[in-house]
């Protein structure tokens, strides 16, 4: 069936168009959103006390190294630096403004703040901020300012948070000598802990541990043991982001005892549930499921239906981490069932319909799809239920998805997509208005990061859609609006996606430009893709290997045409990249204490007798890149499927681990074949031995 128009009725105002016929492909023209920025990958919540309560998003999929610590994988994506700060505890600072009219904006501020609604929440915070000067109630002021600083960076707008918790900071700084009162403390520990946030989410992981240090002190002197443990609980990000893995676990433990020692409350079992999303995030699978039971079971008899369900969830997030299927969609399902908050479900129901599409169970996930449309149609607007709609969306464009062949019924997917069953449209067109209704929900909000996810994957379905210059126009704006708000961790997917999209209209060297941003952004954000946050919705596998093995692939194709040096170097330079990122996502952490080596000058000085093989898997093909002593680099060709080469060489590792039966050794010559036959007379002629 050919897919429905998405016209620009629908894109601007979001009411289907009467059609008459049918055509061809859906239409971007008239589109009027400006900007566009991916969706922000965010990394693991950060615990604080603030007097604005976070929205406590959590993921509507597990990438995993997917986790939710609400969320890293989280990239939901929104996410890498953490644009979404939402702490999962709230212990408002014990303040109220002399003022009436001023803590009556800080309420509704904080209403519109705890239902996404940042853009409004900063409105109203700005006209509290306002009166508090003509007041000249400084202690206020400087609360407002923290929280306008938490507003501003919800909304992607560095500058202006930096400034806010910087001004927050000046006046608190000026009060010190004459203020010990119990207010004046609370906020300032609530402004360190936000402006740990705001260094964190700037890459100066050490600033915000020094920044949570101090807010650890802060709380000592209120006596706030919660706020220690929830100061921390950030402490040990920082450490993990700075790669020192030690002494974060040493930390978490410690933590860990501290929380034990308290009597049963809804404060301990958040706490637990903090520290057990940062022990799946640090990969200590085991020890994160036996705190987050211990969460569950203090929740359960107090009982706190809220953190029941958020703690099933962060269970079934672990679970799928471990690889657990039926575990982790049972978990999702209990957290269904528990929740009261019409949205919780909704995130519960998208991570098990994430997990059921990732692990092929295709006819389960399409059964699920019928129960999440309409709840998805009645949610009021907020950035969470924006976010939910480009979840499903995303769910739903996944190849297993869109092409799925039943022999009952080969239209299975498009018939479950539907709104009735007189509709007659593809899953495309349902998917398209999905996401223009999120385009013009985050417009509405104000919410670039938000509209940006939306558009950005607005294009990529385009893209799928072999639709590929409106497609294009749709990247481009994704990845401007991404690059002003200095997102880089948006930046590498559109920078990819656009690199796709120019290779398959036969741009070579444009996509070579644009592969070439995206290791570069990626490279920059090392540390970041460790601890990305769970609301992002991919794992490393997906989101990250790719865009390596696409590029390489890209130049090793152009290389085959015209032997170009620049281009085997650059593979090859791609490739050790590739290594390294693997090794940092295995580890959770960025390998800070590497020492790069100059490879080639130990086959041409030191040892000339060596070789440096490549060998790289490709979709189509297994390459060989060669580097003899004192030689340009070459490149060797075998054509061959991906998944036949994958499938002998899983097989050979099996029959290694018996080599007493020597029935490896027909499919050791057959690697020997792809990686050495093709290499054997350069290796003879240069007298290489290893």
């Amino acid at each position: 069936m050919p897919l429905i128009a998405l016209l620009t009725a629908l894109l601007c105002n979001l009411v289907p168009p009467v059609l008459a016929k049918i055509p061809q492909t859906f239409k971007v023209e008239g589109l009027e959103v400006e900007g566009v920025e991916g969706l922000k990958v965010e990394r693991l919540n950060v615990e604080g006390d603030i007097a604005l309560k976070g929205t406590n998003l959590k993921p509507a999929n597990l990438p995993y190294s997917n986790a939710k610590g609400e969320q890293a994988v989280n990239f939901k994506p929104d996410n890498f630096k953490p644009a979404n700060f939402k702490p999962d505890n709230f212990k408002p600072a014990n303040l109220q403004p002399a003022n009436f009219k001023i803590s009556t904006l800080l309420k509704q501020g904080k209403g519109l703040y705890d239902s996404g609604r940042f853009a409004e929440a900063v409105d109203v915070l700005e006209q509290a901020l306002e009166s508090n000067q003509t007041q000249g109630d400084k202690l206020s002021e400087a609360m407002v300012l923290s929280n306008l600083s938490l507003a501003y960076q919800q909304l992607g707008l560095w500058t202006q948070a930096k400034n806010a918790i910087a001004n927050s900071e000046k006046i608190l700084r000026s009060l010190k000598a004459t203020d010990k009162s119990t207010g004046y403390l609370q906020v300032l520990a609530q402004s360190l802990m936000i402006k740990g946030s705001i260094e964190l989410g700037s890459s100066e992981a050490k600033a915000a541990m020094e920044s949570w240090e101090q807010a650890a002190v802060t709380y000592g002197e209120l006596g706030d043991e919660a706020g220690q443990i929830r100061s921390r609980i950030n402490i040990a990000q920082a450490l993990q982001e700075l790669g020192m893995y030690k002494r974060a676990l040493n930390l978490l433990n410690q933590v860990e005892e501290s929380l034990t020692a308290q009597p049963d409350s809804l404060n301990k079992a958040i706490g637990l549930r903090s520290l057990g999303n940062m022990r799946q995030l640090v990969g200590e699978l085991s020890q994160s499921r036996e705190t987050l039971e211990k969460s569950l079971e203090i929740a359960r008899n107090l009982p706190s239906s809220e953190e029941i369900s958020a703690t099933l969830f962060s269970l079934g997030n672990t679970a799928r981490a471990q690889q657990e299927l039926d575990e982790a969609i049972d978990y999702y399902q209990q957290a269904f069932d528990e929740s009261l908050d019409p949205i919780t479900k909704l995130e519960a129901q998208l991570n098990q319909l994430s997990l059921l599409i990732d692990n092929k169970r295709i006819a389960q996930a399409q059964a699920l799809i019928p129960q999440i449309w309409p709840q998805l149609e009645s949610l009021p607007l907020s950035r969470r239920s924006i976010y939910l709609r480009i979840n499903f969306a995303q769910s739903l464009m996944k190849d297993e998805v869109r092409s799925i062949k039943d022999e009952r019924n080969v239209q299975t997917s498009a018939k479950r997509l539907q709104l009735s069953a007189k509709t007659g449209v593809e899953p495309s067109y349902e998917i398209a208005k999905i996401l223009a209704t999120a385009v013009q929900q985050a417009k509405a909000l104000g919410d670039k990061r938000a509209e940006a996810y939306a558009l950005g994957s607005l294009g990529q379905l385009y893209q799928k859609n072999q639709q590929l210059p409106e497609s294009q126009d749709l990247t481009q704006q994704a990845l401007k609006l991404a690059q002003e708000i200095n997102a880089p961790d948006i930046s590498y997917r559109w920078q990819w996606q656009l690199g796709r999209i120019l290779k398959q209209q036969g741009e070579e060297q444009n996509a070579i430009a644009a592969y070439t941003e995206a290791v570069n952004t990626l490279k920059s954000l090392r540390s970041d893709l460790v601890a990305v946050n769970q609301e992002v919705r991919f794992t490393f596998r997906e989101s990250v290997e790719p865009v390596y093995r696409e590029f390489v692939q890209l130049l090793l194709q152009s290389d085959s045409r015209n032997s170009n040096p620049d281009n085997l170097e650059k593979a090859r330079e791609i490739i050790e990249s590739l290594q390294l990122a693997e090794l940092d996502n295995y580890f959770r952490s960025a390998c800070l204490n590497a020492t790069p080596v100059v490879i080639d000058q130990v086959i041409d000085q030191v040892d000339t007798k060596a070789a440096l093989i490549y060998p790289i898997i490709l979709p189509e093909s297994v390459d060989i890149i060669i580097r003899l002593p004192q030689q340009q680099l070459r490149h060797y060709r075998t054509e061959l499927p991906q998944d036949q080469t994958e499938s002998t060489l899983e097989e050979l590792r099996k029959f290694l681990q018996q080599v007493h039966r020597r029935a490896f050794l027909p499919m050791s010559q057959q690697v020997y074949n792809w990686v050495i036959r093709p290499i054997e007379e350069d290796l003879a002629n240069s007298q290489v031995e290893v």
